[in-house]
């Protein structure tokens, strides 16, 4: 019985061992068993030890080589999650996560008839989604201006035909508008200066305005010049105001813009050329800065209302006395048909008075010595003229078409009488020389034919039509 017992004690403890051992290797198999489906987020499956195979895969040499994995660099992605995918045997991945979305972006925005769409891109590995946009209650409108000569505005982008904030424009000095920058002269030429530098105003162009702004800037440089007949015959202007990064005021500028009654010339201005402001009728008065280095005497002939010309004080080549422009207190430039002549004056300069239709009298005090070609001509209201007692010389021209002078008085001391200085006086019946002794006339500038000067009457044919394009001498040493 004992023996029977102790065979018995043994065969349960074999059995024991049996179930042990079993237990042990099932629960190897089942590890053994898990794939890439059994896989946590950021799992990687080792192999299990013992492997009999080395990293190629290959039968080995039976010792236990080490497996490292391998993993795309490029992330496979779906609607909601991103990962690195194995490249190497296995099927397993690493690095699992949520896209990280960004604000988004609106690539199609929504208007009151149609939806829009807004594009989110994740951060880590570029994947996107889109996200429909409603229907909005409001019009849209578009971000940029538009525009006419008086106002601007946003017009709708949505299939209505709407605008909102529309408003007059407001523009700075240049004629640029603050709020929508809309040029307010966008109809004028300009024209680039040779420096590259700078541009010239070469032509009002399009626009009709009554007062203008010259402006002094034109994409970016400065406007330096009022080109040649730029506002020719500009019946629309009334006023103008010229900057001062104007330096010229060009050649017939302004010309017979019979409406302009006013002009501000801006210090900074130097030259005023031939008839900048020719045939300005209605212009009163005209202010020369200290900047003025030179002024065409014809630049304001035929400018009948003028009747105020001042130069300002800090000017070292011109200054005003009795309304008139007086070059280095010697000669008139030009006056208008107020001017008193100062009698420290010794000369009239040529174009002076010329086509100063208001122009009715005029004293010439008795230090002019010299009245120069044109000065008085087209003064066709002039009645009477007072000549210096010491005049030596009247300009070609010089008092051409005064068509109501009736007489006039020659003083002893004259010397010449150039071509054409009575021509086309219509009316002028009486011209009487207080020297009636040695006067000669020739086509050329020469001594001549001697001609008798005795009586009035048929010195002012003479003067007026038979020989008005003669010069007149007088030669002292002639007996």
């Amino acid at each position: 019985i004992i023996i029977m017992r102790k065979k018995l004690l043994s065969v349960l403890i074999m059995l024991m061992a049996m179930c042990i051992f079993f237990a042990i290797v099932s629960c190897d198999n089942s590890n053994d068993d898990k794939t890439n489906s059994d896989l946590e987020s950021g799992d990687i499956q080792i192999p299990p030890s013992g492997d009999n195979t080395d990293k190629d895969g290959e039968e080995g040499d039976g010792q236990n080589h080490e497996h490292t994995h391998s993993f795309d660099t490029t992330w496979t992605k779906d609607a909601t999650y991103h990962w690195l995918a194995s490249t190497c045997e296995h099927d397993i991945i690493k690095d699992k996560a949520e896209h990280i979305w960004d604000s988004g972006e609106i690539t199609v925005f929504a208007t009151c008839s149609k939806t829009g769409i807004k594009k989110y891109t994740c951060s880590v590995c570029n994947a996107t989604k889109e996200e429909i946009l409603p229907i909005v209650d409001e019009h849209v409108f578009s971000a940029e201006y538009s525009y006419d000569d008086t106002y601007h505005w946003h017009d709708s982008t949505c299939q209505h035909t709407v605008n909102k904030d529309k408003n007059n424009h407001g523009f700075n000095i240049d004629g640029v508008c603050s709020e929508c920058e809309y040029f307010k002269y966008e109809g004028m030429k300009f024209q680039l200066n040779a420096d590259n530098k700078s541009y010239m105003l070469k032509s009002v162009g399009s626009v009709k305005d009554s007062e203008i702004q010259i402006p002094s800037t034109y994409k970016g440089l400065p406007v330096t010049g009022i080109g040649y007949r730029a506002f020719v015959n500009c019946q629309t202007l009334t006023s103008v105001t010229i900057p001062s990064s104007i330096k010229n005021i060009g050649e017939a500028a302004f010309f017979a813009c019979t409406n302009l009654t006013s002009v501000e010339i801006s210090d900074g201005v130097e030259i005023v050329d031939h008839d900048a402001f020719w045939m300005s009728e209605k212009l009163t008065a005209i202010r020369i800065p200290y900047t003025v280095k030179s002024i065409n005497a014809s630049a304001f002939n035929y400018c009948s209302a003028l009747e105020s010309v001042t130069v300002d004080e800090a000017n070292t080549k011109y200054k005003s006395d009795g309304n008139c422009v007086i070059e280095s207190n010697s000669k008139v430039v030009f006056g208008c048909k107020t001017s008193v002549i100062p009698a420290y004056v010794t000369g009239i300069g040529e174009f002076a008075f010329r086509g100063l239709l208001t122009l009715t009298d005029i004293r010439i005090p008795d230090n002019i010595v010299i009245i120069d070609g044109w000065a008085f001509s087209g003064c066709s209201n002039l009645l009477s003229v007072e000549i210096s007692s010491e005049l030596k010389n009247i300009g070609e021209f010089a008092f051409y078409e005064c068509k109501n002078l009736k007489d006039i008085t020659i003083p002893s001391k004259v010397e010449s009488i150039d071509t054409n200085a009575f021509a086309d006086c219509d009316n002028l019946t009486s011209v009487q020389f207080e020297n009636t002794r040695n006067w000669y006339i020739s086509e050329t500038d020469a001594t001549g034919t001697i001609i008798d000067v005795t009586n009035p009457s048929t010195n002012a044919v003479n003067l007026v039509t038979t020989y008005k394009d003669y010069y007149w001498k007088f030669h002292s040493a002639i007996a």
